[in-house]
């Protein structure tokens, strides 16, 4: 063999392939890069598919967010004000009550109906009639 002439890998065979073994390395070098490539390619599309998935998730969860505080605001407002006529009507029941105590009580009636059936008040005299009773009479015995 020649000292200058690279020597040829272990069972290659210059008959069968009819190329140079240099050239078969080259080849094989050529499709493990076309294979990372296309494994690159396929990496980054996956890469740039989970972030717009990402980001959608991400944009969802701000309006989720954002629709929930307002959800919460609305409530939080409508609670207050139901709070608030809560207590509105807690006062007017109090003050509806204490006015109830100073009342009359049905037996406070009862008896006030018997005094006013024994007194008779229709039956009473007006100034008026008085005045008219006390002239009719003077006229009679003829006193003026």
């Amino acid at each position: 063999m020649d000292a200058n002439k690279p020597s040829e890998p272990k069972g290659f065979d210059k008959k069968i392939s009819g190329k140079n073994p240099a050239q078969g390395t080259i080849n094989q070098i050529n499709v493990d890069i076309n294979t990372l490539s296309r494994r690159i390619r396929m990496m980054e599309e996956r890469y740039y598919n989970l972030r717009k998935k990402t980001q959608l998730t991400d944009q969802n969860m701000l309006d989720d967010n954002k629709r929930i505080n307002n959800q919460l605001k609305y409530f939080t407002s409508n609670i207050k004000e139901l709070k608030k006529k809560v207590t509105d009507i807690s006062e007017k029941l109090s003050m509806f009550d204490e006015e109830l105590k100073d009342t009359a009580k049905k037996r406070d009636l009862t008896i006030i109906d018997k005094y006013l059936e024994f007194w008779e008040p229709m039956n009473f005299l007006t100034e008026k009639d008085a005045r008219q009773i006390i002239k009719d009479f003077l006229d009679e015995i003829g006193l003026k």
